[in-house]
């Protein structure tokens, strides 16, 4: 399982594209197995998932998320726009909105944040809001096969 985060492309006053990747982030860790097996010998590191609740999701918004979000969403575009929106669907895992979640609010006062990051979470079975819906990707394939 992965946290990714990512933006609208779009094309920077200077008028080069940025591509809207910001980032992505593996949810487990790494152990190492202490016996052979047939899959791997012992000693070999291995990748475990692990399952998420609300304050592990916290954790990586907070020390992944919105540090990345800060460094790769352009200068330009943070002063373009007042406000920087976090939409997450409505998994039971993730964060309520603003002012629901404490741990949340007081952490992006700390860092001078409340402002201009805020949290949205997408409407159940709206697609016109989900940069992942399916149906972006059913309209690429068409695309894809005439070349």
């Amino acid at each position: 399982m992965f946290l990714c985060a990512q933006a609208r492309p779009r094309r920077l006053h200077n008028g080069a594209w940025w591509d809207g990747k910001i980032g992505i982030w593996p949810i487990g860790e790494y152990t190492v197995p202490q016996r052979t097996s047939a899959n791997r010998p012992a000693g070999a590191e291995e990748f475990a998932e692990q399952s998420i609740d609300r304050d592990k999701y916290r954790e990586m918004m907070i020390n992944d998320v919105v540090p990345a979000t800060q460094s790769k969403f352009w200068t330009s575009e943070q002063a373009r726009y007042s406000t920087t929106y976090i939409q997450q669907d409505g998994a039971p895992s993730h964060i309520p909105t603003k002012h629901e979640d404490d741990m949340w609010f007081e952490e992006m006062e700390t860092l001078g944040l409340s402002d201009s990051i805020q949290l949205v979470t997408q409407p159940a079975n709206l697609p016109d809001v989900n940069v992942n819906d399916p149906g972006f990707f059913n309209a690429l394939q068409p695309m894809y096969h005439s070349y």
